[in-house]
């Protein structure tokens, strides 16, 4: 059945990590990954994509679906912030430090092996008042269009266009 997920970090580690439900609640929310995170996001095959803290350092990981037992590393670079999972959960896209370039970058990571694609070297992550707008990249629903928001495009502290750029897949 379709399912809820909610990532949590909190300071009471009973209510940390990835939790799962039912969306007709006929069970009660389990949590399935017990570490530091704060976003989650499915892929159409129920797996789980998560940014785990491993020390100082937080990488993405995957939960895989039914039993969510397996937590799988999926990328040997830090990654600072998760944004959104293409609609076939192919490509996570991630603020993260890809060497040898210095300082962050908008990624894609592969969930099925294939080398990370760089989609920004200067976009700001979307930290602060932005925020509040639109998701620095999603995809449409189709999977037939990725979209950039426009609004994090700057090589300043400063806001970039208050556009969204619809780039055909």
């Amino acid at each position: 059945g379709r399912r809820r997920q909610r990532g949590r970090g909190n300071d009471d580690t009973a209510k940390r990590g990835v939790w799962i439900a039912p969306l007709d609640k006929s069970a009660a929310p389990r949590r399935v990954f017990k570490g530091e995170t704060d976003r989650a996001f499915f892929d159409p095959a129920g797996n789980i994509y998560f940014a785990a803290n491993e020390g100082k350092a937080r990488y993405l990981h995957r939960l895989r679906a039914p039993d969510y037992i397996a937590d799988e590393r999926l990328s040997d670079n830090a990654v600072f912030y998760v944004f959104s999972i293409s609609p076939d959960g192919a490509w996570v896209v991630a603020l993260t430090v890809q060497p040898p370039n210095p300082g962050s970058q908008q990624m894609a990571l592969s969930t099925r092996g294939l080398p990370p694609r760089l989609l920004c070297s200067f976009c700001s992550g979307g930290g602060g008042p932005a925020r509040l707008y639109a998701p620095s990249i999603s995809w449409t629903r189709d999977g037939r269009l990725l979209l950039a928001s426009g609004q994090y495009v700057s090589t300043s502290a400063l806001s970039g266009p208050q556009v969204t750029v619809a780039i055909p897949l």
